[in-house]
């Protein structure tokens, strides 16, 4: 079974490696880059994500010197439209 593996490198590169398992075990590929975060810009803490087939990534790049503002996260609001 082969899959890849993201990772960010000290440099704010996102890289891919492939997994490839065989019973117990386990070889990894050699890793190569996909894409660099935005110049000034930081994807401390992987502030990414990808989709199940690897194909695309969602990516926070704001700058981390920017103050935060509060995100509100509503759940199960079409119950709210039935009241």
């Amino acid at each position: 079974m082969s899959k890849e593996v993201f990772f960010l490198d000290v440099s704010d590169n996102v890289l891919a490696v492939d997994v490839n398992t065989l019973g117990n075990t386990v070889r990894l590929g050699t890793p190569h880059v996909l894409f660099h975060s935005a110049e000034g810009q930081t994807m401390q803490g992987g502030a990414y994500d990808v989709t199940a087939d690897g194909k695309k990534f969602i990516v926070n790049d704001a700058d981390v010197n920017e103050e935060s503002q509060p995100l509100t996260l509503v759940q199960n609001w079409t119950a709210e439209l039935k009241k």
